[in-house]
């Protein structure tokens, strides 16, 4: 049962298998009493509205995109109402496009750049539509599936790390810096009102620590020359080395979507060519 108003109007889902039932024997009568079980309640008046028969499937579009065309959301992937992940999957394709589409109209990344699109979202909207066949039921948390996947692509500068092992990828979700991977959420203040999640959005992130002054005046560097926009963060605190998976001096660059683009451990032998070279590949302009 689903609130359709949050007063007044609901709607019941109810399956049926086809090969035993016709639509048609879904009366207004039959329905009463179907949704009158479902309330647990003989007495209560029921008024049908509606009544809907529909095939719920998960399908994934062969093709992201063709020329100018892009897809996202249902027009991409269709999921069962399983674990509720349509909106999550089609929200998340729109987070890894905007970006991106802003960048190649204002110049400073390539037309390659959207060429990332299907081989980041295609894989995951896979996953997703197959959760949403049977692993994805409540009360499954799908942490696992709506935060845990990391991106492969032409874009994405792997480090030579291993993505952790969850037991279950549907419902596990670990934090992770490698690249590919959502930026890990970590509070900075001890009044919990500014996160790691907040630096994301508008520009690239690049996060490091009071050891290497170096790389934030590298990224103002880099940003002059390019035309690239990015800030850098410094952030001190005591799990974020750990949380990020580096040492003390290394640096994380995050994407505007908020996942990271490429991974410095230790600290940059060269702070400035180094940035500049991966801020180059996370917008298409290598080579």
């Amino acid at each position: 049962m689903l609130a359709v108003d949050n007063d007044r109007r609901w709607l019941l889902i109810y399956t049926y298998d086809p090969a035993l039932e016709v639509p048609e024997t879904f009366t207004t009568d039959r329905c009463t009493e179907l949704a009158r079980t479902a309330i647990g309640d003989s007495t209560v008046r029921v008024e049908i509205l509606g009544v809907r028969p529909w095939e719920s499937t998960a399908l994934v579009a062969d093709s992201y995109g063709r020329g100018r065309i892009l897809l996202a959301g249902d027009a991409a992937h269709v999921t069962t109402p399983i674990g509720g992940l349509g909106m999550n999957s089609g929200m998340s394709d729109v987070h890894n496009l905007a970006w991106k589409l802003f960048g190649v109209t204002r110049g400073w990344a390539s037309t390659s750049l959207l060429d990332s699109y299907e081989p980041e979202r295609q894989p995951v909207a896979r996953a997703t539509a197959e959760a949403s066949l049977g692993a994805a039921r409540p009360p499954a948390p799908v942490n696992g599936v709506v935060l845990g996947y990391g991106y492969e692509s032409s874009v994405i500068i792997p480090d030579g790390t291993a993505p952790p092992t969850v037991a279950d990828p549907v419902n596990d979700y670990a934090p992770t810096g490698r690249p590919g991977h959502r930026a890990p959420h970590l509070w900075l203040d001890p009044s919990r009102s500014h996160s790691t999640l907040g630096l994301f959005g508008d520009a690239f992130a690049v996060l490091t620590d009071s050891t290497s002054p170096a790389l934030t005046q590298a990224s103002e560097v880099v940003a002059a020359a390019t035309g690239i926009p990015v800030r850098s963060h410094v952030i001190d605190h005591d799990l974020w080395l750990d949380q990020y998976g580096i040492h003390s001096g290394g640096a994380v660059l995050v994407r505007p979507d908020g996942h990271v683009a490429w991974r410095s451990i230790d600290p940059p032998a060269d702070p400035t060519n180094d940035l500049r070279s991966a801020l180059l590949v996370a917008t298409g302009r290598a080579g």
